[in-house]
């Protein structure tokens, strides 16, 4: 669209541009409340005007494994966290703490987002339940955290 699109945020201008189709902003109120999104436009003539809310959650963490009825056999598998609602701009921005069992396991460097479980060796557990454990954390706002936990049985 080449109209003039302008964008407000709790009642105060954000953002305007021709054809503009999103912004972004960082959300300052708190976890159930909502901000006021508001875009106007002129169009063929006629003034637009549309208003939504957004609401505001807490950051979560949610453990993506494969795993039908929560148990798994020997072998490989991978991990990986997935973060909700977190006020960041890249997953470079978040801080990826594993556990396994209650004990810190350390992810790749290249990809902390994800945990490797090697269940090949001899002497693995079998008929043993495990415990996965994610904490993901804001590194600019130490507050802004969310834990998962995932239990699973070695059969």
């Amino acid at each position: 669209s080449q109209s003039q699109i302008r964008w407000y945020l709790d009642g105060n201008f954000l953002a305007a541009g021709q054809g503009l189709k999103s912004v972004k902003f960082t959300a300052t109120q708190s976890n159930g409340n909502n901000h006021k999104i508001r875009v106007t436009a002129s169009y063929k003539g006629a003034d637009l005007d549309k208003v939504f809310s957004i609401l505001v959650v807490n950051p979560e963490a949610v453990i993506d494994f494969r795993a039908p009825y929560k148990e798994i056999k020997i072998g490989d598998y991978r991990a990986s966290a997935l973060p909700y609602f977190f006020n960041i701009k890249n997953l470079n921005e978040l801080n990826f703490s594993w556990s396994l069992n209650d004990k810190k396991v350390f992810g790749f460097a290249e990809n902390p987002e994800a945990m490797d479980l090697n269940l090949n060796s001899q002497g693995a557990p079998i008929q043993t339940a495990i415990n996965i454990g994610v904490i993901v954390q804001n590194i600019f706002s130490q507050l802004e955290l969310a834990g998962k936990n995932l239990g699973l049985i070695v059969k």
